[in-house]
C-alpha cells in the first residue's frame, strides 16, 4: 500500500495521550446509558440466552430470525454478570473498544497515526447516538467487529504472496454473517480486492476460493451443530427464507422516505462528520491516492448495500455504515491538521477532536447526559413501547408464579420473559411472524394457539401497542379472537397497565377495582392470571 500521504507524523506520547482521551470520553459517553432497560431486540437475545441454559434449543424451541453467534455473546456476558443487564452494555463496550482497536491499524496502514486517531472519534461518537439506537447492545454493534477485522487482514496482507489471510479474512466475515445477515454484502468487496490488487496472478483463484471457503465455514459449524440438535431445518426457516419472505414488503417510495426519516436525524447530528468525509474524498483525488480512496469508497459503499438488504432502514442498521465513514472522516481531519501551520498542530488536533465529540454531544444533550436509564428510555421511545414497563410486569409475574409456569404474551415483548426468567407459552416469543400476511400465517396462529393451550399458561400478557404487534392490513385475527375467547373463559384480569411518554400507571390486584369496565379497556397492557 502506498504511504506517505501525509508529511507529519506523532510522537508516540503524543499519540498515546489522544489515544487515551478518544477512549476515555468513548466510555463515558456510555456509563449513563448502562443501565437502560432492554429494548425488544436485546429481550429476545437475552431471553434465548437464559433459555439455552434452560436446556432450549434455539429455532426449534424459540422462533427468532437472527444468526445464533448474538445469542452465544449474551450467554456469556450474562453469565459472567451474573444475569444483570448491565454485563450486556458492557460486552457492547468491549466489543466497541476492540472494533476501535482494529479500526486504528486499518487507518494507520492505511494512511497515518492522526488519521486513525480521528476515525476512532468519529466512530467512538456516533455509535452511541440515540437516532442508531447506540445505548442499546443491537447486532450491528457486534457484528462490525468481525467485519473490521476482516477488511484489516485483506488490505494488510491480501494482496501479499501468501494465501492464508484470505481465508482468515473469509472467516471473519463468516462470523459477521453468523452475528447479522447484512454482513454478507463485504464478501464481494474482499473478492473485488483480491481481483484488482492481488500481486501474483497465479494465486488469484486460490485466493478467491479461500475467501468463500472460509466465509461458508461458520455457517457449515452451525448447520451441522443445528443438525445435530434436530432443529437444522428451523434454522434455515427462521434465518434465511423467512428474512427473505420479511424482506422487500415496502415499494421504492416507502423505502426512501423509511431511509429519509432515519438518515436525515444522523446527517444533522454528525454533519461535521460527513462533511470531513467529503474533503476526503475531494482530497485523495486531488492528490491522486486512487488505491486509497477506491478501498474507502468501495468499503463505504458495500457497507451501505448492507444497510439497504431489506428496505426497512431501521435505525440500527445504520451502525454498519460508520466504520467506513469513520475512515473516510479521519482522512478529512487529518487534511485539515495538514494545512495548519507545524506550531499550532497539537493544539489544532485538540481543539478538533473536541469539536467532532461537541456536536453530537451537544445535538443529544437530553438523552446522553441523564443518570436514569429509565428517562433515557422515556425519551428514546416516547411512550410507544413498554420497556420500562415490563421490568415491573415481569416483578409481579416472577412474585406470583412458580419458575415451572409458563407465561403468554401476545406482542413483541421477549424482555418480560428475560426478566421474571419464565418460559414463553409459545416458541414465537415476538409476534411480528403472526401479523404479516404471508401465505401460512393464519396455519402458523393456529398452531400457536394448539402450544399456547398445551403449556396453559399461569399468566397472560396482552400488549395492545402498535409496535408491538405490528398489525399489517389483511393479515388474519384468528390469533386473537381465539386468544380473547380463551382468556374471558379461564382468566381473570389482575393488571393494567396505562403507558405515557414520560410515565405509566399501574394498576394491580384489588387496586382494579377503583377502574370502571371503560377504562380498564384503554388500558395499553393487560395481564390475566388462570383461574386455579
Amino acid at each position: 500500500m502506498q504511504k506517505g500521504l501525509f508529511d507529519r507524523e506523532l510522537s508516540h506520547s503524543l499519540l498515546l495521550i489522544l489515544l487515551f482521551f478518544v477512549i476515555v470520553v468513548t466510555i463515558a459517553i456510555r456509563i449513563p446509558s448502562i443501565s437502560i432497560p432492554l429494548e425488544r431486540d436485546e429481550g429476545e437475545y437475552a431471553y434465548i440466552a437464559w433459555a439455552i441454559t434452560q436446556g432450549d434449543v434455539p429455532y426449534k424451541d424459540i422462533f427468532d430470525q437472527k444468526p445464533p453467534i448474538i445469542f452465544y455473546i449474551y450467554l456469556l456476558f450474562l453469565k459472567i454478570g451474573n444475569w444483570n443487564i448491565e454485563a450486556i452494555r458492557v460486552g457492547m463496550i468491549i466489543f466497541t473498544l476492540f472494533t476501535m482497536v482494529f479500526l486504528f491499524f486499518l487507518m494507520k496502514y492505511l494512511f497515518d497515526d492522526i488519521s486513525a486517531v480521528f476515525g476512532l472519534a468519529s466512530f467512538g461518537i456516533m455509535t452511541i447516538e440515540p437516532s442508531v439506537l447506540g445505548q442499546f447492545a443491537n447486532t450491528e454493534i457486534f457484528t462490525i467487529l468481525p467485519m473490521v477485522i476482516s477488511i484489516w487482514i485483506m488490505v494488510r496482507w491480501g494482496a501479499s504472496k501468501r494465501l492464508y489471510p484470505s481465508f482468515f479474512s473469509g472467516l471473519m466475515i463468516g462470523i459477521a454473517f453468523m452475528i447479522k445477515q447484512i454482513s454478507i454484502t463485504i464478501i464481494p468487496f474482499l473478492l473485488i480486492y483480491i481481483i484488482i490488487f492481488n500481486k501474483k496472478r497465479e494465486t488469484l483463484i486460490y485466493k478467491l476460493a479461500l475467501v468463500i471457503f472460509g466465509s461458508i465455514l461458520p455457517l457449515a459449524f452451525f448447520e451441522l451443530y443445528f443438525y445435530y440438535k434436530g432443529s437444522l431445518k428451523d434454522f434455515a426457516y427462521a434465518v434465511f427464507l423467512h428474512n427473505i419472505s420479511y424482506s422487500f414488503t415496502f415499494t421504492l417510495k416507502e423505502m426512501i422516505i423509511r431511509f429519509w426519516l432515519i438518515f436525515k436525524i444522523i446527517l444533522k447530528a454528525d454533519f461535521f462528520i460527513w462533511f470531513l468525509a467529503l474533503i476526503a474524498i475531494i482530497y485523495l483525488l486531488k492528490e491522486k491516492m486512487f488505491k486509497q480512496l477506491f478501498l474507502l469508497i468501495a468499503f463505504f459503499i458495500f457497507s451501505f448495500l448492507g444497510v439497504c438488504i431489506g428496505g426497512y432502514f431501521r435505525p440500527h442498521y445504520f451502525i454498519f455504515l460508520f466504520p467506513a465513514l469513520a475512515c473516510l472522516s479521519g482522512v478529512g481531519a487529518k487534511f485539515i491538521i495538514e494545512k495548519l501551520p507545524k506550531k499550532s498542530e497539537k493544539i489544532a488536533i485538540f481543539i478538533l477532536l473536541i469539536i467532532i465529540f461537541a456536536f453530537p454531544l451537544l445535538f443529544y444533550k437530553d438523552y446522553l447526559f441523564t443518570t436514569s436509564g429509565d428517562v433515557i428510555c422515556r425519551k428514546i421511545f416516547k411512550g410507544t413501547n413498554p420497556f420500562v414497563e415490563a421490568k415491573h410486569i415481569a416483578k409481579y409475574i416472577a412474585f406470583n408464579s412458580e419458575p415451572n409456569e409458563r407465561v403468554y404474551i401476545i406482542g413483541s415483548e421477549p424482555e418480560i420473559l428475560f426478566y421474571a426468567k419464565r418460559k414463553s407459552a409459545t416458541k414465537y416469543i415476538i409476534f411480528y411472524p403472526l401479523t404479516y400476511p404471508y401465505p401460512d400465517t393464519f396455519f402458523k396462529q393456529q398452531k400457536v394457539f394448539r402450544e399456547v393451550k398445551e403449556n396453559h399458561p399461569k399468566h397472560i400478557v396482552f400488549v395492545n401497542m402498535k409496535k408491538t404487534l405490528l398489525l399489517q392490513k389483511g393479515a388474519p385475527t384468528y390469533i386473537f379472537y381465539e386468544s380473547t375467547k380463551w382468556i374471558n373463559e379461564e382468566y381473570l384480569l389482575v393488571g393494567a397497565i396505562y403507558v405515557k411518554e414520560n410515565s405509566a400507571k399501574f394498576f394491580w390486584d384489588d387496586e382494579l377495582k377503583k377502574l370502571s369496565f371503560q377504562k380498564r379497556k384503554k388500558a395499553q397492557i393487560l395481564v390475566f392470571k388462570r383461574r386455579d
